[in-house]
């Protein structure tokens, strides 16, 4: 079931921007507009899990490595290694990927009629006009979904450490 919460909703505000930038270019183009919302999740997912955030302890100036022997620590860096955060990921890409389709796919819809249906390639030109900002457009989405990915990654494995702590304290 798909739930729509404030992170979502910071997606939707770099979905909106990435979606003017997408109607700025001249030769609009459908295939654009049906494959991107599955291709930047799934780059900003990859991307998050080869390079992963290193967890620290401190202020964020002054970063310093987590005791290796605070069991709590480890159990952090357990969960935040864990197959299980990398299938919520997952889950969370495709979930953003969905949303991300629903709203693109409502403007190929609404936009049927002035859009370009040819498959992008060198041949028309599209990648390589200098006033076309596809690039832009493009690094703006994926910039978007790892801001959006990389944020609900760090807060479910810190809430699934902070309720099996919780747990752990209870039961002693």
């Amino acid at each position: 079931m798909l739930t729509f919460n404030q992170r979502e909703g910071n997606l939707l505000g770099f979905t909106i921007v990435w979606l003017g930038l997408m109607l700025e270019i001249r030769d609009r183009n459908a295939f654009l507009f049906l494959s991107v919302p599955w291709v930047c999740p799934t780059l900003a997912a990859l991307f998050l899990l080869r390079v992963r955030p290193k967890l620290w302890r401190g202020s964020f100036f002054d970063p310093q490595d987590i005791d290796r022997g605070d069991p709590v620590a480890m159990r952090l860096a357990e969960i935040w290694n864990s197959n299980e955060a990398r299938r919520h990921l997952w889950h969370h890409s495709l979930k953003l990927s969905w949303i991300l389709f629903a709203i693109l796919g409502g403007a190929t819809v609404l936009l049927r009629h002035s859009l370009a249906w040819a498959f992008p390639s060198s041949r028309n030109h599209f990648f390589w006009e200098s006033n076309n900002p596809f690039w832009m457009a493009l690094g703006t989405c994926c910039f978007g979904c790892w801001m959006a990915q990389a944020i609900d990654y760090v807060v479910w494995c810190l809430t699934l450490w902070a309720k099996r702590e919780s747990d752990r304290g209870l039961a002693r």
